[in-house]
């Protein structure tokens, strides 16, 4: 079943081709395979070591920040969806708009800032399909974006860990997001 903002995606016909250009609602995109940004991940892994995980973290953090600009401010859906919890699961619709698969929020906690999201990623299932079972998650970019969605509800800033991935054969991805002091421990926080 495709996720809300999909179904708005297709029933506004917001996804055009004009010149050679990908345009959804008005920003120019691209389509490229998964491999191309696995093999991005893998080659910052070889030069940067840890510090390719938190690239692509930042770099999920911010393309989920704009994705929550363009749905909440530029198109209202903010203003639109008054339950926290439904425009949160709106947002997460971006994922599978993208193709990085299908999250849902299996726990959902505004007082506690606490947060858990559970799905099968298509990075983490195409970087297995590639490079075999993982000793560590590999979903830096979507843990990014996952933190960005939860920020931009709760705008309070918060840091997003993957316990489990399907790239180290667990039948599903597991991420935890929580507010930022929470993980003050966490190495990558430190970035």
């Amino acid at each position: 079943m495709a996720s809300a903002i999909l179904k708005k995606i297709l029933m506004f016909r917001a996804l055009k081709f004009k010149e050679g250009n990908l345009i959804l609602w008005g920003i120019p995109g691209m389509l490229s395979p998964l491999s191309t940004i696995i093999q991005l991940q893998r080659v910052l892994e070889k030069k940067l070591g840890k510090g390719a995980s938190k690239l692509m973290y930042y770099l999920g953090k911010f393309q989920g920040l704009e994705g929550a600009k363009l749905s909440n401010e530029k198109f209202g859906y903010a203003k639109k969806i008054t339950d926290k919890r439904k425009l949160l699961e709106f947002s997460t619709g971006q994922s599978e708009v993208t193709g990085l698969g299908i999250f849902k929020w299996v726990v959902v906690d505004f007082n506690k800032g606490f947060f858990v999201a559970r799905g099968k990623s298509s990075i983490g299932l195409e970087y297995k399909k590639i490079y075999g079972i993982q000793r560590s998650p590999v979903d830096h970019f979507i843990r990014g974006q996952g933190a960005a969605m939860v920020e931009g509800i709760i705008n309070r800033e918060v840091f997003c860990i993957e316990t489990k991935c399907v790239s180290m054969g667990h039948p599903y991805c597991e991420f935890i997001v929580r507010p930022i002091e929470k993980n003050k421990g966490h190495e990558e926080v430190k970035f």
